[in-house]
């Protein structure tokens, strides 16, 4: 194939005025303003490219030459072709067809010229000059060039760097991902869950043939909501991802003053107290010590981790005051948490208390029910007492009905001393006739006067079962074209169902004129027809199997007999030949055909059989007397007068024959 080497079109314009803003400045003492490119494009061996240049005609001026040309040595194109053609038709390159097509097109001062490679190939990878020579009371060239080449897949490894193992926050942390030798040089974008991060800043460094290195610095001001984050590098060239590489932050914080809890008021001579300090959300987990104002605190029992907000720790700790005496009253305690990654002005003290014993109940909840369950799953509810001392009971009921035994079970500290009782229940193989029942459960003090009660109400999601059917008219046994029937899909099911229908148990759409509504469960006949015939069924289907469908249900419509056709069993009939003639048409209920002949009666030979919903006349022994016009009527209840179709029989006499 011949390749493009170099070529020159030679175009005469009538003078124009420059209208395009970023090349206003076209002229004899600025003619970089005159023409603009790309200065580099990007091609695939084998496919089709483009090469666009554009370029403005100044006030005054013709163009008096254009020159394309891609030549590694030789600046001066060594093939002219003058131009012919009208300025805005397409050109193509003379002996160079086939392989590339070259068309200017715009305005009259405003122009494209593109050059086509219909097919890249090795040695169409060169540098493009485009020349256009102005003509008026100067002469001047402009020129601009493209470098045609197959794009270089940046290094598939990334490199971020500006994090180690961790960052404190409060922190400025500049992430900095790098991608190496893209020609052109590849995007680096930063992703957070999806989220393109557009503070970001961006920034390249290309040779002179466009290759070279990327990189984006995105900067953050580093807060505890950061810790765990995920963020994503990115590297795309030329709209294709190239690459990608995950870094999650690891952020050293401490909020939030410790609590502190299980002081109660009063306290009764002999008992005991259970103080519990918590702290705030920490990363990595804090440590706890306690001080006794004027005295020395008993050491604290760690109890087991809580997970805070933003990936962080909330570290509790207990201390036990046993056999509490008057002389302890008010004494006074704090706690104090620390994160000793974060140094030693990290630390932070609760509030002092002081010893006060009191009982009480705080709120109950019930858990183990977020939302529907589907039929035929279980469930398991916990009713939670709130802190209580001494510790709750609990109780549970089914509004209307009887619960299940509860199963008590471990308790846990709460606030103030208190304890947290649990109990469940477990319902198992949930059916649609326990949707939207009722638990309840009760929790009881003794140390205080009067209840709490919590109800939850079950959402049970179950299949659609018995679908049904109704008709409107009622009576399907007298459907007739023209006439309206509506018929409706009903299914007791939760979600409500949607409806499907299909007929003569095949599916695929509907005939014509029959309208679903999916949501209604209706089949709509505005007019029906004869097409509309067939059994019916309709599927109720609400996401959760089996479906549930319906028993058919028959349509049949009735019309009248639509003129009959006649059709001989031969064409030229003599004396003494038989002649068949069969009487068809189309109805429902099927027509009754009678046979007659016009100015005359039947030979008394013939005879009318019924063969497959048609009549056929039959004369078995012609004479020259039974020629005439017969006439086939056909009727049902619909058109008792029935239709007619008339047959000129003519029989030839035996001396016609051709011997």
């Amino acid at each position: 194939m011949c390749r493009l080497q170099h070529f020159l079109l030679v175009f005469m314009w009538l003078p124009g005025e420059v209208v395009l803003q970023s090349l206003s400045d076209c002229g004899p003492s600025a003619p970089e303003h005159c023409i603009a490119a790309e200065p580099f494009e990007y091609g695939t061996i084998g496919q089709p490219k483009e090469l666009s240049v554009q370029y403005v005609i100044p006030s005054g001026f013709t163009v008096s030459l254009i020159a394309l040309s891609k030549p590694r040595d030789d600046p001066v194109p060594d093939i002219q072709i003058s131009l012919i053609t009208p300025p805005n038709a397409p050109i193509i390159g003379g002996a160079f067809q086939g392989d590339v097509e070259v068309t200017d097109t715009g305005t009259a001062d405003t122009r494209t010229l593109t050059l086509n490679i219909l097919a890249v190939a090795a040695d169409d990878l060169d540098r493009y000059t485009t020349l256009i020579q102005y003509a008026g009371d100067d002469i001047f060239v402009a020129t601009t060039t493209a470098m045609l080449a197959v794009p270089v897949p940046p290094n598939p490894i990334l490199t971020i760097s500006g994090y180690t193992t961790g960052v404190s926050a409060g922190q400025s942390l500049p992430l900095t991902c790098t991608s190496t030798q893209g020609k052109p040089p590849a995007q680096v974008t930063w992703w957070k869950s999806d989220v393109e991060q557009q503070q970001a800043v961006y920034s390249n460094t290309p040779d002179a043939s466009n290759q070279g290195d990327a990189m984006s610095v995105l900067t953050l001001a580093v807060q505890p909501a950061n810790n765990q984050e995920t963020y994503q590098c990115r590297v795309s060239q030329l709209g294709t991802e190239k690459g990608r590489q995950d870094l999650q932050l690891n952020v050293r914080f401490l909020t939030g003053t410790p609590s502190l809890t299980g002081h109660t008021n009063p306290v009764n001579s002999g008992s005991s107290l259970t103080l519990t300090c918590t702290s705030g959300n920490s990363n990595p987990p804090a440590s706890i010590t306690w001080t006794r104002v004027g005295g020395a605190a008993p050491t604290g029992t760690d109890q087991p981790q809580a997970d805070g907000q933003h990936g962080g720790k909330i570290t509790s700790q207990q201390i036990s005051l046993t056999n509490l005496q008057a002389q302890d009253n008010g004494a006074q305690f704090k706690c104090t948490a620390t994160n000793s990654q974060l140094g030693q002005n990290h630390s932070l003290d609760s509030s002092t208390v002081s010893i006060n014993v009191r009982f009480y109940l705080e709120g109950s909840s019930i858990t183990g029910y977020s939302g529907p369950v589907t039929s035929g799953s279980s469930l398991t509810l916990t009713c939670t007492s709130g802190s209580s001392n001494p510790p709750a009971t609990i109780t549970w009921t089914r509004v209307g009905g009887a619960a299940p035994t509860g199963t008590d079970q471990p308790q846990t500290d709460g606030q103030h001393g208190g304890k947290i009782t649990s109990q469940q229940i477990r319902l198992t193989n949930l059916q649609a006739r326990d949707n939207g029942a009722q638990f309840k459960c009760t929790v009881t003090n003794p140390a205080v006067s009067g209840s709490e009660e919590k109800t939850v109400t079950i959402d049970v999601q179950y299949a659609p079962t018995n679908a049904q059917v109704t008709c409107n008219p009622s009576d399907l046994s007298d459907l007739r074209e023209g006439g309206r029937l509506v018929c409706t899909c009903t299914a007791d099911s939760n979600p409500a169902a949607q409806f499907s229908w299909i007929k003569d148990s095949t599916t695929g759409p509907l005939p014509t004129g029959a309208v679903v509504d999916s949501t209604a469960g209706t089949l709509t006949f505005s007019s029906l027809d004869r097409t509309h015939s067939g059994e019916y069924s309709c599927t109720a289907n609400n996401g959760i199997s089996p479906e549930a469908t319906s028993s058919g249900i028959t349509v049949n419509v009735k019309y009248a007999p639509v003129q009959p056709t006649i059709v001989s069993n031969a064409t030229t009939v003599e004396e003494g030949d038989s002649i068949h003639l069969t009487c068809q048409t189309t109805s429902n209920p099927p027509a009754s055909y009678s046979w007659t002949k016009q100015s005359g009666d039947l030979p008394d030979d013939a005879r009318e059989e019924t063969v497959d919903q048609t009549s056929v006349l039959v004369i078995p022994s012609l004479t020259k007397d039974h020629s005439g016009t017969y006439i086939c009527t056909a009727s049902n209840i619909l058109l008792p007068g029935g239709t007619t179709k008339e047959y000129n029989l003519n029989v030839l006499c035996e001396s016609a024959k051709i011997t």
